[in-house]
This record gives C-alpha cells, sequence and structure tokens, in this order.
C-alpha cells in the first residue's frame, strides 16, 4: 500500500467492510439495455469478445443470478467498459 507508514496498524489490519448489494429496477433495466446494444453494435470495441450467447441468457434472466439481486449486477461491466473502451481507445490485439 502506498500510504501504509503514515495509516495506523488497526486502520491497515481491519476487515474489508462488506458492501449491500443495491436493487434498482430502473437502472437494471438499463444495464440490461446497454448491454444489449453493445451486443448488437458490431462497432463496439467489444465485438467479437463476448460469448454473444452466455450474456444473452444472463441478460434474458436464464443464467445464474446473484442470490436477489438479478443478472443485471453480472452485466454491469460490459455496458461499463463499452463506455471506457470508446472513450479512451485502447489498442486490443
Amino acid at each position: 500500500m502506498a500510504v501504509a507508514d503514515l495509516l495506523p496498524e488497526e486502520i491497515l489490519m481491519r476487515p474489508e467492510p462488506a458492501s449491500p448489494a443495491l436493487h434498482d429496477p430502473v437502472h437494471d433495466a438499463a444495464v440490461i439495455s446497454g448491454t444489449w446494444t453493445v451486443l448488437g453494435d458490431r462497432a463496439s470495441p467489444m465485438a467479437g469478445r463476448l460469448d454473444h450467447g452466455r450474456v444473452a441468457e444472463w441478460g434474458d434472466g436464464q443464467g445464474p443470478a446473484m442470490t436477489h439481486t438479478g443478472n443485471a449486477r453480472l452485466l454491469t461491466p460490459l455496458p461499463t467498459a463499452d463506455v471506457w473502451m470508446r472513450q479512451h481507445g485502447p489498442a486490443l490485439a
């Protein structure tokens, strides 16, 4: 850790608090919609890098879910990564 020498030991060694699973149907719908957009866009930096069948299963709610929060939590990184890659233009091999 970059600042380990500046922090007390009890801070450095404390357990990480659990993050609550939040459920917002509006957010979940936006994530699902964004995922379908990424899957359907051949110009997406994600094109050709995703297992479309598996992602579609999750988007349809047929794949494995994370307890009560639904599959949107599994899909959140996809539209987020697509936006980031479009903005920052990483060179992908």
